[in-house]
């Protein structure tokens, strides 16, 4: 055989193999495998800091009886702390129910919720992408074809592999991030499904479920409300299809939704105010926010230095009427990653990887904030 008769047939192959590579399962599959292989060294793992609290000493998770008491509830009831999550809750008890208290099975739940929201992602991406392709069709900067299911593959697989996501995986108490993510990209995707639909009855189902995972997503962690101001910045700046009152009809949809997240946020029980941080100063919040918001976007663009030893505690920099001015603008470089403020304190006896332990967004940064700053005083 010929040279020029090996040809056809490798090329023959090589298409038949792209082809293969552009089925949307077979992306999803390749997700999965390596989501979950990147993270699979996370099974051995046992439970650390706050995952004793969450698993071995929380009663609420014992049975699944026990499910509408978690909204009643604080995510850590015998503590002070201002996180409303019950779904968070409700996450353990099922791991409870099939796993007591083995930490593998809390762990490889952590990764199940991550892969999948990864796979969502994808799908959500792609639906987004198509979108915004098509209402920029006709400006300079977009010019020639692009592949929007193969630009959300890739964003979705450097979003799956990525360092910074590690603490929301590896650590069994910071699966709230997947789980905010997984219902509110849930919701976005049971929105589009139904109105494209022209069953009425269907269309309503999935419009009720839709309005049930964003409800879900706020229950997960205080970010969802991040998510839903995303899926209005959209609805409102690209999306073409929905007419203005449909639109606005959203709006109230939205408003209202919140207004119920907002009431089942009354349920629990209020503790005592933080006596450690009721003293603090806007100033003083305002640098703790761009002193970690600083650490999250470098690790988002270079993640190195995994290890970071420091408390949130505040140096005399932000004690000092006179000098928060300096201090905030110190740490307003922090927030590019470019330089790291001179004034912080390094505690010897504090965890290691106090900050990076979580993935923080700002709608929840502060109350996350005075926690650890709560916790930093009782150890």
């Amino acid at each position: 055989m010929t040279q020029s008769e090996n040809k056809p047939a490798s090329e023959s192959s090589l298409s038949q193999l792209t082809r293969w590579a552009q089925l949307g399962w077979v992306r999803c599959l390749a997700l999965i495998l390596v989501g979950t292989g990147v993270h699979l060294p996370a099974l051995t793992g046992q439970l650390l800091w706050d995952d004793i609290s969450l698993v071995n000493d929380n009663r609420l998770i014992r049975s699944p009886v026990l499910i509408l008491e978690a909204f009643r509830h604080y995510l850590f009831p015998d503590a002070y702390d201002g996180h409303y999550r019950p779904i968070q809750t409700v996450s353990y008890i099922f791991d409870y129910f099939f796993w007591n208290k083995d930490p593998s099975g809390y762990h490889l739940s952590n990764i199940l919720y991550h892969v999948l929201s990864g796979v969502l992602l994808y799908y959500l991406l792609r639906r987004i992408l198509a979108a915004l392709v098509e209402h920029w069709q006709d400006k300079i900067l977009v010019r020639g074809r692009i592949d929007a299911a193969t630009a959300a593959f890739f964003l979705a697989l450097v979003w799956i592999v990525h360092p910074v996501h590690s603490a929301a995986v590896d650590y069994i108490s910071g699966r709230a991030d997947s789980l905010a993510f997984l219902f509110a990209a849930a919701a976005w995707l049971l929105y589009f499904r139904a109105r494209d639909l022209s069953a009425p009855w269907t269309r309503r189902g999935l419009y009720a479920l839709a309005i049930v995972s964003a409800l879900f997503s706020l229950c997960s962690r205080e970010s969802g409300l991040l998510w839903l101001l995303l899926f209005l910045l959209y609805m409102f700046a690209f999306d073409r299809k929905p007419v203005l009152r449909t639109k606005l009809l959203i709006l109230g949809t939205c408003v209202a939704l919140v207004s119920v997240y907002a009431g089942l946020r009354q349920l629990p029980m209020h503790h005592a105010e933080d006596q450690v941080s009721a003293g603090w100063t806007p100033a003083m919040r305002g640098i703790l926010m761009l002193r970690a918001l600083g650490d999250y976007g470098r690790l988002i663009i270079f993640p190195s230095q995994l290890h970071v030893e420091r408390s949130v505690l505040e140096s005399a920099t932000a004690q000092g009427h006179a000098n928060w001015r300096i201090a905030l603008a110190a740490e307003s470089l922090t927030f590019t990653g470019v330089v790291t403020s001179p004034g912080r304190v390094v505690e010897r006896g504090w965890p290691a990887n106090a900050l990076v332990r979580r993935q923080l967004v700002l709608p929840d940064l502060f109350a996350h904030l005075e926690s650890f700053r709560s916790q930093c005083h009782g150890r």
